[in-house]
């Protein structure tokens, strides 16, 4: 018995100081709305967010330099397809009737 009194006291004063880490978190949750408000706070989490997000990817982009060089030079070449082909077929002279027409 003396045991299940000793756990009985070790679980309530958990339990109390759990109570009061939430007592505290929502009086603080409280004090930031009251003082921004919550548009305020709002804008602030994802101000930050988009803070964390940009960091992340100048990270990225630092350490991805040669595959972002290489896909941004596929996409420009098929973008300038239709002149590039139409001036090769031009050099060429193997052009046809439907050129630009892919």
């Amino acid at each position: 018995m003396a045991t299940s009194a000793r756990d009985l006291v070790a679980v309530k004063l958990e339990r109390d100081a759990a109570k009061l880490r939430l007592d505290n978190k929502v009086a603080s949750l409280k004090a930031d709305y009251d003082e921004r408000g919550l548009g305020g706070m709002i804008i602030d989490e994802i101000s930050s967010q988009a803070t964390v997000t940009m960091d992340e990817a100048a990270d990225f982009v630092g350490q991805s330099k040669g595959i972002i060089a290489v896909t941004v030079g596929i996409l420009a070449l098929w973008f300038c397809r239709v002149p590039i082909i139409s001036a090769l077929s031009s050099a060429l002279g193997t052009g046809s009737d439907d050129e630009g027409h892919f």
